[in-house]
């Protein structure tokens, strides 16, 4: 029997601040790979955004340690609060920039509303400021791509969906909003 690492801890080099995951493994036979089990689906329906670089991976029964994106919430309460929710919908690489549009684009509150039309007319709408013209088809496309939402341009995590299939899913990506971070 071999005996894989037992309690050892990953810790990426050069980062001041770390998050510092425990590895635990159990003995295997030598040559034979472990038992794996099939994860539960998503109650969603969403698709999980893809791992890429920087972010935590489990392969094999090991997990790759990744420094946090934050070590202190940079923003203010009224947008912390959405910080669980934008980590649902959006790459973990994403989610300070989710943020900082949330902050930009309403001030965090589910319920804005821009009293002035855009060049076509429509008016701006909800967390991330959704077009209310565009809005229908926008929702209808996202959860065909499964990105499951009511259609219901004030609902934020109805908001939040659609905005996940706009960056991820269109060619304008995070361009669709014009407060840039």
């Amino acid at each position: 029997m071999a005996l894989l690492a037992q309690g050892c801890y990953a810790t990426p080099l050069g980062v001041d601040t770390l998050t510092v995951r425990r590895v635990t493994h159990h003995r295997v036979l030598a040559g034979k790979p472990p038992a794996t089990t099939a994860t539960a689906p998503d109650p969603t329906g969403r698709p999980a955004p893809p791992i890429v670089g920087g972010e935590a991976a489990m392969d094999g029964g090991t997990v790759a340690a990744s420094p946090p994106t934050t070590t202190k919430a940079p923003f203010r309460e009224e947008i912390e609060t959405w910080r669980p929710y934008v980590a649902v919908h959006f790459r973990g690489v994403d989610v300070d920039r989710v943020l900082a549009l949330i902050d930009c684009e309403s001030d965090g509150r589910s319920y804005a509303a821009n009293p002035n039309p855009a060049r076509n007319g429509m008016f701006a709408k909800g967390l991330l400021q959704h077009l209310d013209g565009y809005w229908p088809d926008r929702a209808d496309q996202a959860n065909r791509a499964g990105y499951w939402n009511t259609g219901d341009i004030w609902n934020p995590i109805d908001q939040l969906a659609v905005s996940a299939w706009l960056a991820y899913h269109t060619p304008q990506g995070f361009d669709h909003w014009s407060c840039t971070p």
